[in-house]
């Protein structure tokens, strides 16, 4: 792929905090990546880099202090449901069932209830929840609260789905299930995710390519391509999987180690 294929792209973005006292502290000190259409993107850093940050930029929620962020060769300029955000915490409105939480999104730019709710019912059966759709989510696991908020997200269409360490407070195990669904999901809707880890496995399962991202004030260290090309939980035990999982702590150890924008 050339850079021109680009979906998304950031272009020298900055951003800095105003702290009492009135001195600055910068953030990220330099973000440039572009992110292809369909491709699944992962930012990876230690907790506090700014990963968070970039995809907040990226969403519209957060402005940089300096640069540029463009979809398809235009200027982002605030929030778009061309780019929808899950985020680590539980989001659903505990007053909605499981049904009413995915229809939300689309009620504020669709009129025609019959498509609402077949496009509700169809997100729900590739998320595994079409039978718990009248429940409240005080009645759901954990993974299944953040399955409902990828069948929510996905149900507004968006051309990049934002991922914050959705998985983050799951166990073990609800965490792969999640991850192998995440996989089948992305390639099944051909959609192109932006997703925010600090776990060199999970970066390393579902990414194409990997930002690694330095220490505040951060920039990329490094970006890793991902040679697989099937993915299932297999693919964990196997030994280029281990190889290249090494490689990449290896990369993110020396990017902690450097002296990031400084």
């Amino acid at each position: 792929m050339s850079e021109n294929d680009y979906l998304l792209k950031l272009e020298n973005v900055k951003l800095s905090f105003k702290e009492q006292g009135g001195k600055y502290r910068k953030i990220i000190a330099a973000a440039d990546f572009a992110v292809y259409k369909e491709e699944f993107f992962v930012l990876l850093g230690p907790s506090g880099c700014g990963k968070t940050s970039i995809l907040r930029i990226i969403a519209g929620l957060q402005e940089p202090t300096s640069g540029r962020i463009l979809m398809e060769n235009q200027s982002i300029e605030g929030p778009s449901r061309d780019r929808a955000m899950v985020f680590q915490g539980y989001t659903s409105f505990p007053w909605l069932t499981v049904l009413e939480n995915v229809e939300f999104g689309m009620r504020l730019y669709m009129k025609e209830e019959n498509k609402i709710r077949e496009r509700a019912l169809y997100y729900l059966e590739i998320v595994g929840l079409a039978e718990h759709r009248e429940k409240f989510p005080n009645e759901l696991s954990g993974g299944m609260k953040q399955r409902v908020a990828i069948a929510r997200t996905l149900a507004v269409s968006p051309k990049v789905l934002l991922m914050d360490e959705p998985f983050g407070a799951l166990d073990a195990q609800t965490r792969w299930l999640m991850q192998e669904l995440l996989q089948e999901i992305s390639r099944k809707e051909k959609i192109t995710v932006v997703f925010v880890t600090h776990d060199v496995e999970e970066a390393v399962y579902l990414a194409d390519r990997i930002y690694i991202s330095t220490v505040i004030p951060s920039r990329c260290f490094k970006i890793v391509s991902v040679p697989f090309k099937s993915r299932d939980v297999q693919l964990k035990n196997n030994e280029e999987f281990r190889q290249l999982e090494d490689e990449v702590v290896l990369s993110l150890r020396q990017a902690v180690f450097s002296k990031g924008g400084e």
